[in-house]
């Protein structure tokens, strides 16, 4: 278990439905651990030697997991500063009633990305 997608996490579920309210575009939404495909563009003049995703503990606060959804692209990269400032309140409303104070969350990393320039 990730406990930090949508569907196996309380805060990130809120944290994304909430994203939806004021982005409902967003592109992120519904996120599941999986490979992370590599452009075959870069196969020209790059080969991949290895990759893989894994989750890491990562120790939020309230204020911390508020900044990290804030500056995701369904907030803080798309939207207008009255969105914004409307997202805030009830983020920030929401997650005190949900988060005690530190807690831990996983995040997926891309790890590896060796690539070695062909030629």
């Amino acid at each position: 278990m990730c406990q930090g997608l949508p569907f196996e996490d309380e805060i990130a579920a809120e944290s994304e439905r909430l994203a939806l309210k004021y982005n409902p575009v967003w592109s992120g939404a519904g996120e599941t651990m999986h490979p992370i495909v590599i452009p075959d563009v870069y196969q020209e003049r790059f080969e991949l030697v290895y990759h893989e995703e894994y989750p890491l503990k990562v120790h939020f606060t309230r204020e911390s997991w508020h900044g990290r959804m804030k500056t995701c692209r369904g907030i803080g990269a798309s939207l207008a500063e009255t969105e914004i400032a409307a997202w805030e309140q009830c983020s920030g409303r929401s997650l005190w009633i949900l988060a005690g104070c530190p807690f831990s969350k996983n995040v997926i990393l891309f790890k590896g990305g060796v690539l070695w320039m062909n030629g």
